[in-house]
Parts: structure tokens; C-alpha cells; sequence
């Protein structure tokens, strides 16, 4: 399984804000081990991804899947979870 950092992913929104956006976008068979604060994911699905360790913070997630995932340590702090699997 490899490590991803998923600001590599990450779009900022505009110039004037520090929130970040990832949409209709697949993540398989990936190993994610970091904090996301202030990201909004959107349509995106999650395939045997892990997710070790972080915190996420003011997150928002709408229409999500998460496909035999698997979640070990993880807080989610003041996040907004909309339709998801």
C-alpha cells in the first residue's frame, strides 16, 4: 500500500481563502497518515484506503463513498459529513 499525501491533490479554492477542494476524484489502495484542516472533499471515493494516525479538522464531506476503509486513530473535529457510504 502506498503513502499518499493528499495535498498533492489538494485545489485551492480562490486566492483569498486557505480552504482546499478535492472532487470526483478515485483513491485506491492508498495509505493517507496526515492532518487536513479547513478541506472540502466532494464526490470522491475511497477503495481499500487506510487512515492511520491524523485529525481532521473543520473538513467537509459530501457525497463520499469509503469502500472497505479502514480508520485507526483518526479525530475529526468540527466536520460537516453530507451523504456518506
Amino acid at each position: 500500500m502506498k503513502k499518499l499525501k493528499i495535498n498533492t491533490s489538494l485545489e485551492p479554492m480562490d486566492e483569498w481563502t486557505y480552504e482546499s477542494y478535492v472532487s470526483d476524484y478515485i483513491f485506491e489502495n492508498v495509505c493517507i497518515e496526515q492532518n487536513l484542516d479547513n478541506v472540502t472533499i466532494d464526490g470522491c471515493k475511497f477503495s481499500k484506503c487506510q487512515f492511520k494516525d491524523c485529525s481532521f479538522s473543520f473538513m467537509e464531506c459530501m457525497d463520499i463513498i469509503f469502500d472497505h476503509c479502514e480508520f485507526e486513530n483518526v479525530h475529526f473535529n468540527q466536520c460537516s459529513l453530507s451523504r456518506v457510504h
